[in-house]
């Protein structure tokens, strides 16, 4: 069975396999002994603590065990075999030290699972850049102001009850992208959540953003302005604005090249009804093409 040890006067610390009447230490202790609780006379190993706690040593000389958050990590697809253990206002500390070690391995991937929830109140949690991190909720909350994202970042949650809240963002290169519908992703102003991945919006109708243009010019109504917010290139394939459609490309002082497209000299073709504008001053619609098709 299992053996819990959470009452103050708790006493199980080691378990012992008797044979030919001689007490040798049970190794595997740990699978059955599991200490959330309690005041002990000694040092409780580290195998012997529940998930989400860890040994500590009480100010009068005695030991107990402390709840803290745990992130497990692997890295390169291979356990790493260590667990790091991090107050839940250090977790930005357990980040930068597990990339820093998979940095040193010339790792590429990490793999990072919280084993209790984080409520980090309005802090801001950063992933820089250089590493392939898999952030597993692992069926806790991690709370915080935001969540902004340099390097390449999978969300997950195997366990279906975790939660992310925290406003998330992009820079740089960066990408943060969702692999469990249970995960819900709140982005911050400028980003939207296309297809389970966090998107810069490059334009928007109103207040609603899109992270193609294509997807902004088939959500357009009759008579909607779709305005440029960042510079757009459209590759491989041709802008269609479809018959039926009458809507207002405002550039903005942004660009909008189509590139790599050759089977027409149309770079843009027009069945609808399109009015091009720039508000802004200073837009350009442009091609790379130099064909003769």
């Amino acid at each position: 069975g299992t053996i819990k040890a959470t009452g103050k006067n708790a006493l199980a610390v080691k378990a012992y396999d008797y044979t030919n009447n001689e007490a040798a230490e049970w190794k595997n202790a740990g699978e059955y002994v599991n200490i959330s609780g309690g005041t002990f006379s000694s040092e409780i190993a580290e195998n012997l603590c529940e998930n989400g706690y860890f040994p500590a040593k009480n100010s009068d000389g005695t030991y107990s065990v402390a709840a803290a958050v745990v992130v497990r990590y692997t890295v390169d697809g291979n356990e790493d075999g260590m667990v790091c253990e991090y107050d839940a206002a250090d977790l930005q500390a357990a980040i930068e030290e597990i990339l820093d070690a998979a940095e040193m391995r010339e790792a590429t991937a990490v793999r990072l699972a919280l084993y209790t929830d984080v409520d980090l109140g309005e802090e801001e949690i950063t992933v820089p850049a250089g590493v392939t991190l898999t952030f597993d909720l692992n069926g806790h909350t991690l709370t915080a102001g935001s969540f902004t994202v340099s390097g390449d970042v999978t969300v997950t949650d195997g366990e279906g009850t975790g939660a992310l809240n925290a406003t998330a963002s992009l820079e740089g290169e960066g990408k943060l992208s969702v692999k469990d519908a249970s995960v819900t992703l709140t982005p911050a102003d400028g980003f939207v959540l296309k297809d389970n991945e966090l998107c810069k919006v490059v334009a928007v109708i109103g207040g609603t953003g899109y992270a193609a243009l294509e997807d902004a010019i088939a959500a357009a109504a009759d008579g909607d302005t779709v305005k440029l917010v960042s510079d757009v290139t459209v590759v491989g394939k041709q802008l269609v604005i479809d018959a039926g459609k009458k809507l207002t490309l405002d550039l903005a002082g942004k660009t909008l090249k189509i590139s790599q497209y050759a089977a027409k000299a149309a770079q843009i073709d027009v069945f609808g009804d399109l009015t091009l504008t720039d508000s802004v001053g200073g837009g350009v619609v442009c091609s790379d093409y130099t064909g003769t098709a």
